[in-house]
């Protein structure tokens, strides 16, 4: 069985461990487009050497991104527009799909209320008013990220203009910010921005989608490529489970446990026993949103796209991200004077608060 990639949730520590691994190999697998700073670096190991991606965990990156909306210390804003957690809370009713639990006081580990934050029937909501255009833009573009990972009916061209989109927009933020910062001492990318941890956890999640495709195309070119499989959701389960099983377990218990994990892991997945909700689990992993990972068909995920076709898919999210910029109203002349501190997200943040939102 090969391995195809190593997963993380978002921590500081792991994502600088997934950066000693890309660069602490002698063969890569790369794919570079330099007018648009991308630059992406699978390592190769084994004999024969094979690609192991590094990758960020979908569902930990879509409540990172629900997560931004929340922290009162920061008022998101882009050009003309700025959203908060008011903006949400001003959503609240009865016919919505946000509950009050969603927006106040809530479990910022609960991926239901990642899901209904970022979902489409939020987003159609938020359309209906112009004072929460903001947010529309918000979650339009960061619901794409994450659908570009979790939406099972998407090519993988279309998977990679989704991701890139957001990822060239939130460039083109936080360079807007940085140089209006300088001028206005009220704005910051610490205030107004996403954290630095989570602009990496986005990057990254660009970066090692690519990373898959070109991976796949160039070593298992007659397997389909499922991006929502590749994360840590597997072992958050099992690590799930052992807690039922012991709630505060040792490295011990944990090896002695996994026989009667893996048993339950099987007849789980194979239907012969179904687990009946609790409070164990309500905090947990819900695998399956509206059958958001239901499709008829993969087939056409085991057809990848040629280096060219990718650069050809980058300039248009490039193209795209800089429609809605202008729309947002950010000055166009950021568009090309990007920053190396803004464009290149290999720094590894301290491990502070605004760090980890959203992390497990």
């Amino acid at each position: 069985m090969s391995i195809v990639s190593i997963g993380s949730d978002g921590a500081a520590t792991e994502i600088a461990a997934l950066r000693f691994l890309q660069n602490s190999v002698d063969k890569s697998l790369t794919f570079q487009k330099a007018d648009a700073r991308v630059s992406v670096k699978v390592p190769l190991m084994g004999e024969p050497p094979r690609p192991v991606v590094p990758v960020q965990d979908p569902k930990h990156a879509r409540k990172t991104a629900a997560n931004q909306i929340l922290s009162g210390a920061r008022v998101l804003s882009f050009g003309k527009f700025y959203l908060n957690i008011s903006h949400l809370v001003a959503l609240l009713g009865n016919s919505l799909p946000l509950y009050s639990r969603d927006v106040l006081n809530c479990d910022k580990q609960d991926d239901g209320r990642a899901y209904r934050t970022m979902n489409w029937e939020t987003f159609e909501a938020s359309l209906q008013s112009p004072q929460h255009t903001g947010l529309s833009i918000y979650l339009y573009l960061f619901g794409e990220l994450t659908d570009a990972w979790l939406c099972p009916s998407m090519n993988h061209l279309d998977r990679i203009r989704s991701a890139w989109t957001s990822i060239f927009f939130l460039r083109f933020w936080h360079q807007s910010i940085s140089s209006d910062s300088k001028s206005n001492p009220l704005m910051s990318i610490d205030r107004n921005g996403v954290s630095r941890q989570s602009y990496e956890i986005f990057h990254f999640l660009g970066n090692s989608l690519i990373g898959l495709i070109i991976s796949h195309r160039d070593f298992y070119p007659n397997v389909p490529l499922l991006p929502w499989k590749h994360g840590t959701e597997a072992c958050e389960h099992i690590f799930g489970w052992m807690r039922v099983i012991m709630p505060n377990f040792t490295v011990l218990d944990a090896r002695q446990m996994l026989p009667k994990i893996f048993a339950i892991v099987r007849n789980v997945m194979s239907g012969q026993i179904k687990m009946p909700e609790s409070d164990h689990l309500k905090s947990g992993y819900k695998y399956n949103f509206a059958n958001e990972l239901v499709a008829d068909s993969y087939e056409h995920l085991a057809q990848f796209p040629s280096n060219p076709e990718i650069t050809h898919e980058l300039a248009v999210a490039e193209l795209q991200a800089q429609k809605i910029a202008l729309f947002a109203g950010i000055d166009p002349r950021f568009f090309t004077t990007l920053s190396t501190s803004t464009t290149s997200p290999n720094i590894i943040p301290n491990d502070d608060e605004d760090a980890n939102e959203g992390k497990c």
